[in-house]
């Protein structure tokens, strides 16, 4: 700003001035202006303007006509006619007059009025007065006029050295990334002057900063109307635009600015920047490459590019591309973050890893290195390694759910089941959409014995995730371990159904429907079960155990033989076939040889014991049997079952 008039000073005749000029106080007559004249918020003007460029924060009655641009500006009043070539009315401005827009702007801020320059005319004070007084009047306003022109010098001068300092401190913040503290020093400035463009660029990367867009763009716009040869308010506006999701006027923000300065290398890159946005590749490519070509030293292009070359698939040109930008920055831990992605994309992860490490090593805060990493040492087996990675990613963001649920697999697979719940708790907590986190809670929980929570957890996972049959099928064991038997059965009836061939779920079913004493369907099932998988020892032992139930001795005995035959040293089997033979009253010697087996392998398993004693029972040894089932009741001392067969040998005959 070259001269600034403040409210209270009064002007009248003939006014002709140079330069950018602030006026708040109150003009009457003709004004001609080769610059870019303001008025302020408490300017009041009468009379024709001709000007380079006019902003309007007051009061103006009389015609305008501007080479360049007339700026309405919000509260401010115009009474009269315009002729410009740009007109900007902001909402809130009042214009009463009408408008003709002249064609091409002028060739420099020199154009000057058609009339030629003229002497300038004698002011007058704006006070009508008698003719006897109207001598000591203008003596008086003459007094005026050269106290107000000596101000007039003044005042520039200590208010342009008050706001340099403020918009100069306000710079220190923003080199600083102090984005508040900058926004109070050229706020501060603006409350001086609302003509200074650098107070208005900075207030808007400020605010830019701070994400607030809108504001930017409000600021930034200020800064270019005031200056807008400056293309570097032009690209800054640019940005505010696309962080507003404004893409066309961001692109002519930036494409204004490279028409400014075609040097501009921060221009090519904004427009990069948005085609990237946009998924125009190769727009986005020639941008960079125009950026680079005037500023080869800049890492952040060259990192741009690599990524394009990367998802374009040329490697090669990518590795370069990040190598050189390396080279030019080696403590950037985004740089060594991307080469290293890409190091893992073209097969080199050990060489990868090594650029994961000192990206972390340059920024332990890096969150997507951490997970990276820990991911790699997840995949390899290393989860010692990897849970390591995992905790320090979560230190860094303790409710990210996708790292919690890495963490929880990595503790079950450790065998922490503790943290393994609560990593899973959190999870579902945070994100109530994620069935699998559900499923390997219950799962825990199931190993808890805590069914009934399983139960809720599984009914949760199969909710979101209907079409799963391993959910069915844990859910309907849940079920089952919670003595809801017909629910069970419809639960792993869908799991079969989804998967007719598993063998699991057959076996699964079959049990629950012996449970519900449904025998003849459960024999049906393990039989179509054990037509998948004749070899199957536990389909054996099921169907052994399920024709036991039926009364069906001889044919559960078969089965028995079966799994035996498969496993010799299965002490299940070797238990059930001892009590059949019991219970047949055959092959007692044999009965006998297996029960003490399984007996002498677990001495403390009462249901052992308790065949062994019906062994002897059966053979006529009932000293033995009641020794033994003795030894029963005192293992398991709850079970009405041992003081039944206690009973029984005592009173009964075999």
């Amino acid at each position: 700003m070259d001269s600034y008039f403040e409210q209270g000073v009064k002007l009248t005749g003939t006014f002709r001035v140079k330069g950018v000029v602030h006026f708040d106080g109150e003009f009457q007559g003709e004004l001609f202006s080769e610059d870019h004249f303001i008025v302020g918020k408490s300017g009041k003007l009468v009379g024709d303007i001709r000007t380079f460029e006019i902003s309007n924060m007051g009061s103006i009655q009389g015609n305008i006509v501007a080479e360049n641009k007339v700026s309405l500006l919000s509260e401010s009043r115009l009474v009269g006619d315009i002729t410009a070539h740009h007109l900007v009315i902001e909402e809130g401005a009042n214009f009463e007059g009408r408008c003709k827009m002249i064609d091409s702007t002028p060739k420099s801020r020199k154009a000057q009025a058609e009339k030629p320059a003229k002497p300038a005319e004698k002011m007058e004070a704006t006070a009508g007065s008698a003719p006897g007084k109207r001598g000591r009047k203008a003596a008086a306003f003459a007094g005026v006029a050269v106290l107000g022109a000596g101000l007039a010098f003044l005042y520039p001068t200590f208010f342009t050295d008050k706001i340099d300092t403020l918009v100069q401190r306000g710079n220190g913040y923003l080199a600083q990334k102090k984005y508040s503290e900058a926004e109070a020093e050229f706020s501060k400035a603006l409350q001086l002057s609302k003509a200074s463009p650098e107070a208005y660029a900075g207030l808007g990367e400020a605010y830019l900063n701070k994400n607030m867009f809108a504001e930017a763009v409000t600021q930034l716009k200020r800064a270019v109307e005031l200056k807008p040869s400056q293309s570097a308010y032009l690209v800054k506006l640019g940005e505010a635009y696309a962080g507003k999701g404004q893409t066309p006027e961001a692109e002519q923000a930036y494409k204004r600015s490279l028409e400014i300065d075609p040097k501009n290398d921060e221009g090519h890159y904004g427009l990069a920047a948005l085609y990237i946005a946009g998924n125009n590749q190769e727009k986005a490519m020639e941008s960079l490459e125009k950026a680079i070509a005037l500023n080869a030293r800049s890492h952040k292009y060259r990192r741009a590019l690599g990524q394009l070359f990367s998802e374009k698939g040329d490697t090669d040109r990518a590795q370069k591309e990040f190598r050189q930008a390396i080279d030019l920055k080696k403590d950037d831990p985004n740089l060594h973050f991307s080469m290293g992605e890409l190091l893992f994309k073209i097969g080199k992860e050990d060489e990868g890893v090594k650029e994961f490490k000192t990206a972390i090593d340059l920024f332990p805060q890096n969150f997507q290195a951490q997970v990276r990493l820990a991911d790699w040492y997840f995949q390899k087996g290393l989860l010692d390694e990897s849970l390591k990675s995992y905790k320090a990613a979560e230190t860094l963001q303790p409710q990210n759910p996708d790292v919690l649920l890495r963490l929880g697999i990595l503790y079950s697979d450790t065998k922490q089941l503790q943290k393994a719940k609560s990593a899973f708790q959190k999870v579902v907590k945070l994100n109530p959409q994620d069935g699998d986190s559900y499923f390997r809670l219950g799962k825990i929980l199931m190993a808890e014995k805590k069914y009934k929570e399983a139960q809720e957890a599984f009914q949760s996972a199969v909710s979101l995730n209907p079409q799963n049959p391993e959910v069915h099928y844990e859910l309907g064991n849940a079920l089952l371990e919670s003595g809801e038997a017909d629910l069970a059965v419809k639960s792993l009836k869908d799991a079969s159904d989804m998967e007719p061939k598993n063998t699991a779920y057959l076996i699964a079913l079959g049990k629950a429907h012996a449970i519900k004493k449904d025998l003849d369907a459960a024999i049906e099932t393990l039989q179509s079960a054990l037509a998948i998988e004749p070899e199957s020892k536990e389909l054996s032992f099921e169907l052994c155990n399920t024709y036991s139930k039926k009364g069906y001795f001889s044919i559960a005995i078969n089965h028995c033989k079966k799994v035996l035959a498969l496993d010799g040293a299965d002490y299940e089997a070797m238990n059930r076939l001892a009590w059949l033979y019991a219970k047949k009253k055959t092959n007692l010697d044999q009965g006998l040889s297996l029960s003490m087996k399984t007996v002498e392998a677990f001495p403390d398993r009462a249901e052992f014991i308790d065949t062994l004693s019906e062994i002897h029972f059966v053979r006529g040894e009932t000293e033995k049997a009641l020794e033994n089932i003795k030894r029963a009741m005192d293992l398991s001392p709850e079970d009405n079952y041992y003081k039944q067969q206690l009973w029984r040998f005592k009173n009964a005959k075999p």
